[in-house]
C-alpha cells in the first residue's frame, strides 16, 4: 500500500470521524430513547464507552480489510443456531459429574459488560483432569463422545498425532495468567468467550490479525472443555461453525481444531492460512 501524505491521512481520518458521528446521530433518531433509557446510559457512561470503543474498532478493522493475510477471509453466514447457553451453576453441575467437586465459584465480573457475541465459561484447572494436556484431551475426548450428538473422530490418535509438539502462544499464555491473577477460584477460572462467530470465514492467522487487544485465541483444552458444558454448539454438520483453537501451533504452523467429517466432529490440525465459509475462531477476553 502507498503512504499517502500527512494531510491527506488527517483529511482522511476527519471524514471517517464524520461518517461515525453522522451515523451515531442518525441511529439515536431512529432509535428514539427515553429520558429514562438516556440517564441510564449516562450512568454507565465508562461501560458504553468501552462497548462502542470496541464494536468500532472491530467493525471498521473488518471493513478496512487492511492487515496482514486480508485476503484469507470469506463472507460467512453460517453461525451455531442451535447453541443455548448454561449459567455458570448449570455449568458446574455438568462439570462436577465428571471432575468431581470443583469448589466455590464466584462471578468476578457481576454486572459487567461483557464483550460482544460473549458469555462467561467456567474452566476447571488442567490438574484436575490429567497430568499433561495429552490426559486432559483424552479424558475430554471420551466424554465428548457421550455428551455431543454426533461421533466424534480424533484423529490425533488414528493418525499418531503429538500434543508433545504444539505448544501454547505467548499472547495466551499470558493471557490466562493474568485472568488467573485477578480471580479467587482455586480449582476454576472463568473465561469471558465467544465461541466463533465474531471471526467467521476467516483462515487462523487472520483471526489472529484481527483481535482486539485484549483477546486471545482459546487452546483445545478450553474448547473441549466449553463443549462439555455446550454440546449444542457443534451438532449440524451444514449450520455449525468449525472451531479453530489458535491458542495453540505446531513447528508446521498448524493449530488444532474441532470440525466436521462426513456425519461426525473431527479434533484434528489444520494450516493455519486455510480460510472457509466454515471456518470460525473462539477466543477469550480480558475484562
Amino acid at each position: 500500500m502507498n503512504k499517502i501524505s500527512e494531510n491527506d491521512s488527517i483529511g482522511d481520518i476527519k471524514k471517517v470521524i464524520e461518517i461515525i458521528i453522522r451515523s451515531s446521530k442518525e441511529a439515536l433518531e431512529e432509535l428514539q430513547l427515553s429520558n429514562e433509557s438516556v440517564s441510564k446510559i449516562l450512568a454507565n457512561e465508562e461501560q458504553v464507552y468501552s462497548l462502542f470503543k470496541s464494536l468500532i474498532f472491530t467493525k471498521l478493522k473488518g471493513v478496512s480489510a487492511v492487515g496482514l493475510y486480508s485476503d484469507e477471509e470469506v463472507i460467512s453466514n453460517l453461525g451455531y443456531p442451535s447453541f443455548v447457553y448454561r449459567n455458570l451453576r448449570e455449568q458446574k453441575l455438568i462439570l462436577e459429574k465428571y471432575f468431581g467437586d470443583l469448589g466455590r465459584i464466584d462471578n468476578v465480573y457481576p454486572g459487567r459488560q461483557l464483550p460482544l457475541h460473549s458469555e462467561l465459561f467456567l474452566i476447571p484447572d488442567m490438574e484436575l483432569i490429567g497430568n499433561n494436556l495429552l490426559d486432559a484431551m483424552n479424558t475430554i475426548i471420551s466424554i465428548l463422545e457421550e455428551r455431543l450428538s454426533l461421533n466424534i473422530y480424533n484423529s490425533f490418535v488414528s493418525r499418531h498425532l503429538s500434543y508433545d509438539k504444539i505448544s501454547i502462544k505467548k499472547r495466551t499464555l499470558e493471557s490466562i495468567s493474568k485472568i488467573k491473577s485477578i480471580q479467587n477460584g482455586e480449582r476454576t477460572i472463568l473465561i469471558p468467550a465467544q465461541l466463533g462467530i465474531k471471526h467467521r470465514g476467516r483462515s487462523g492467522r487472520r483471526s489472529d490479525e484481527c483481535m482486539l487487544s485484549n483477546e486471545f485465541g482459546l487452546t483445545p483444552y478450553h474448547v473441549g472443555i466449553i463443549l462439555i458444558t455446550h454440546p449444542e454448539r457443534m451438532s449440524a454438520v451444514d449450520t455449525d461453525l468449525s472451531m479453530l483453537c489458535t491458542g495453540m501451533t505446531d513447528e508446521l504452523d498448524r493449530h488444532p481444531f474441532f470440525g466436521f467429517i462426513n456425519n461426525s466432529v473431527d479434533h484434528n490440525l489444520l494450516w493455519n492460512s486455510l480460510s472457509g465459509k466454515n471456518f470460525s475462531t473462539p477466543t477469550g477476553f480480558i475484562i
